[in-house]
């Protein structure tokens, strides 16, 4: 089956014999145009799917790393810092990094 771009080709071959019998350069400009834009977007999205192909290799080969989880220094700033008793201060620093380390991993 013939495509678009093949008929329209055929189409400017056929215009470019005709021309020096009819006046039909104008056509033949513009049907040149339009197939050469058309190569220009062809090659676009041909590098578009080339480079998100590439993008989703390199992401689905990145490593995963390793929950670290917070520092005794991280809780105890924490503590420090949010003015709450030591013993809630402390349950809350470990519910936050549970919930980190949910969103993480």
């Amino acid at each position: 089956m013939t495509t678009i771009r093949e008929a329209a080709q055929q189409a400017l071959d056929v215009l470019i014999r005709a021309s020096s019998y009819y006046d039909t350069y104008a056509e033949v400009d513009a049907l040149r145009a339009a197939l050469e834009q058309q190569a220009k977007q062809d090659q676009t999205r041909d590098n578009l799917e080339r480079y998100t192909q590439e993008i989703r290799t390199v992401l689905s080969g990145a490593a995963k790393r390793e929950w670290q989880g917070l520092t005794a220094e991280d809780h105890e700033a924490f503590c420090i810092r949010s003015n709450l008793h030591p013993v809630i201060a402390q349950t809350l620093a470990e519910y936050i990094e549970a919930k980190l380390k949910e969103k993480n991993t």
